[in-house]
């Protein structure tokens, strides 16, 4: 009898051990879009430095399914830039939030990872933003992810 409890018990821990690797190893999307910095929030860490990372409120302002466009463009300096387009309905919302945020930081990340994390300089109206900065490879990876979720 105590030789097949041994057994049932060493089965059971396989296989939980077994459940809780099979978990950690399913990739998991939590957090992609603009969210704003929150020193009580969640860590999330940058695309290409594990050991850094910004606290989030993990509420997005705006989420990838809220952009209308997201593509690569190069101006005529040959600078090459993300471009975003949010829709109607939360361009509003973040043109607020920047307006009585001049001078703070938000994060754009993208499948978990920070790519920007830009301070606002002024108000952003009409839901359009360009950002500089990035290896195009990282932008292509950007616009690759939005089309992958429309």
């Amino acid at each position: 009898m105590k030789k097949y409890f041994i057994y049932i018990v060493s089965y059971m821990v396989v296989a939980y051990l077994a459940s809780c690797a099979l978990v950690k190893k399913q990739p998991t999307c939590k957090y992609s879009g603009i969210y704003e910095i929150d020193e009580n929030g969640e860590d999330v860490f940058y695309y290409n430095d594990k050991t850094s990372s910004k606290k989030i409120n993990p509420v997005p302002l705006v989420e990838f399914k809220d952009f209308e466009v997201v593509k690569k463009k190069k101006d005529d300096y040959g600078i090459t830039s993300v471009f975003f387009k949010i829709n109607d309905e939360k361009s509003g919302v973040f043109e607020k939030f920047t307006e009585e945020n001049i001078g703070k930081e938000v994060v754009f990340i993208v499948n978990d990872e920070v790519y920007f994390s830009p301070v606002i300089r002024e108000k952003i109206s009409g839901g359009e933003i360009n950002l500089t900065g990035i290896e195009e490879k990282e932008i292509d990876k950007i616009v690759k992810h939005f089309k992958s979720i429309k």
